[in-house]
């Protein structure tokens, strides 16, 4: 009897080191990026506590509610936009953010008694929207409230740590969650003050249990076995339908929203979400389906709304909150440009920091303009004198798979560029270490100017979104994938550190000089009565007339997009300014 005892404790006991081993390692990167991250800084207005709860808050765009005042004056309407990045504006820039787009509206359009109040955050899940309303939004008397067109997420809203991977990162963040108790709910609160005790309470061998039995993350003590960058659902979590629970959840805030007599407005890419609205029957609950752009120039790089995008969206609510059934959308597409074969007219340099301004745009209509991508979904935009100041010669643009030019990534080079220049990888490892094997071929778009374009469509494919953080993602086909990680070279300069394929085939472009470029489009996307026209980058001298170096045709559709709305079911909609409506207006 003692024999089998024992040889059963022996196997746990080296089971038991061995997962300690495995875990150590699981946790030293996590510690290490650990003691980088700061505790959320407090947000004026947002008590600690809520500040706790929610882990993080972004209140930094011009439309933020923490820039407006509780006590609203007399007369005026509120709406206040809660969600997660989408409502925020990742992406947008500081003043393009929906929220502050249909602020615009409201006013240009008569409605100068209306205030647009933006409780979005990126990384938000529903649950830490609602915390933000009900805790803070509450207090500023909000007339209407406007959740979507994002934002719902069962992967978020069944965890405590938003972002983790299997490795602890310094990206995760914690927060309390709503869990089904009965027929009601209850908030389970994180472990821990800091940022560093919660996450050391979160990744604790011994697991507490509130993390146990209500993450849907499995515990540290069984991450630690999976190979990197895989995942296991919890085998104790307290749900068998981790996506049931969670729309069960939304269901029930919806109502408590509703219960607070405000105006509630669900307008949502997904029609799951739409339909959960719809099937509360609320008098004072309107949802809809919300057309959306998944392309160039409506699209940012990181899979939000560009500022042409959230305009879109902010006509589409401004109908919806104004009684209108439907809303009419302008609607561009683009076409490939021919290249031209001679041009009579000599660029007066081939260098583009002899030119005083850089800019890109529609001809008559408002500027586009470079943004570079940083880091997380901000962007910073590029001024007219980049180039001339940071004394940079070329821009190289690396064009991808079914990608036209105005879509694809620029990246400024500080040397000249050559007809056929080669683009090429050295390996890092491997037996093709130290060797350099060609990408592609600059192509000049005009031989009198420094723009040059590489075309990688037979060594990439896309990897839809395109970038993470400040760096490129594309899929590498084969046989290319041999040849990664590794450095790539222009002629004998190198500009990108590439990293070694994933599961899926997936490279990262590292830029090593300075970060890639996009386009953006202007939130008011077309001026004038132009049906098409060209896309072209325009170089001034401050002494002549510019050089125009068209990128591409872009051509408006022959109807614009009409989306038509239910009808409201009983929601009040917003009267101008003046007119008779609801109370307080």
């Amino acid at each position: 009897m003692g024999g089998p005892v024992l040889y059963g404790a022996y196997l746990l006991l080296v089971l038991f080191l061995v997962d300690g081993a495995c875990y150590l390692r699981y946790r030293w990167p996590g510690d290490r990026a650990m003691t980088r991250r700061p505790s959320a800084r407090a947000v004026r207005g947002v008590p600690p506590a809520t500040l706790r709860r929610l882990g993080w808050l972004e209140a930094d765009h011009e439309s933020s509610f923490v820039n407006f005042g509780r006590a609203k004056r007399r007369g005026v309407i509120r709406v206040g936009c809660v969600g997660d990045s989408f409502t925020a504006g990742a992406e947008a820039g500081f003043s393009e953010d929906f929220p502050t787009i249909l602020q615009r509206l409201f006013r240009e359009r008569g409605y100068a008694n209306v205030e647009v109040l933006n409780f979005g955050s990126g990384g938000y899940g529903f649950q830490q929207g609602y915390i933000l309303w009900e805790e803070v939004g509450r207090h500023f008397d909000l007339d209407y409230i406007v959740l979507g067109p994002e934002g719902f997420f069962p992967e978020r809203d069944t965890t405590f740590g938003s972002f983790s991977k299997k490795s602890p990162s310094a990206d995760t963040l914690y927060h309390a969650r709503w869990i089904l108790d009965g027929p009601g709910l209850r908030l389970v609160e994180v472990v821990g003050d800091t940022f560093e005790d919660r996450a050391a309470a979160y990744r604790c061998f011994v697991p507490y249990w509130r993390y146990l039995r209500y993450d849907l993350r499995a515990p540290a003590f069984l991450s630690c076995l999976l190979p990197q960058g895989r995942e296991l659902r919890n085998p104790f979590y307290y749900q068998r339908d981790p996506e049931k629970e969670a729309f069960t959840i939304y269901e029930r805030l919806f109502n408590a929203m509703a219960d607070s007599g405000a105006q509630v407005v669900v307008g949502h890419y997904d029609q799951a979400i739409v339909e959960l609205g719809k099937k509360l029957r609320r008098r004072n609950l309107f949802a809809t389906r919300l057309e959306e752009a998944r392309r160039f120039p409506y699209r940012a790089v990181k899979n939000h709304d560009a500022p042409a995008g959230n305009r879109l969206l902010a006509e589409q609510f401004f109908a919806i909150l104004t009684g209108r059934r439907e809303a009419v959308l302008p609607e561009i597409g683009f076409e490939p440009l021919e290249r031209a074969v001679a041009r009579p007219d000599r660029a007066p340099s081939r260098n583009l920091d002899d030119y005083e301004r850089v800019g890109v745009g529609l001809e008559g209509g408002k500027p586009w303009r470079f943004v570079e991508i940083m880091r997380g979904t901000n962007i910073r935009d590029v001024p007219a004198k980049y180039f001339r100041a940071s004394g940079l010669r070329s821009l190289l643009i690396l064009k991808l798979p079914n990608h036209l030019l105005p879509q694809a990534v620029f990246y400024p080079v500080g040397t000249s560029l050559e007809e056929a220049m080669p683009l090429t990888v050295r390996p890092a490892r491997g037996a093709a270490a130290g060797k350099e094997f060609l990408l592609g071929r600059v192509s000049l778009l005009r031989q009198d100017l420094d723009v040059g374009v590489v075309d990688l469509g037979e060594v990439l494919q896309n990897a839809y979104p395109g970038f993470n953080n400040e760096d490129t993602v594309q899929l590498v086909r084969e046989p290319f994938r041999r040849f990664f990680p590794g450095t790539i070279l222009l002629g004998t300069q190198a500009l990108f550190q590439a990293s070694a394929p994933d599961e899926a085939g997936r490279v990262t472009f590292h830029p090593l000089l300075r970060r890639f470029l996009q386009i953006y489009a202007p939130a008011e996307l077309l001026g004038g009565a132009a049906a098409s026209g060209r896309l072209s980058l325009r170089l001034e001298t401050g002494r002549g007339p510019r050089v125009v170096l068209p990128l591409g045709r872009w051509r408006r559709a022959r109807e614009d997009v009409s989306v038509a709305f239910e009808a409201p079911n009983g929601l009040k909609p917003i009267p101008r300014s003046g007119a008779r409506g609801r109370k307080g207006s």
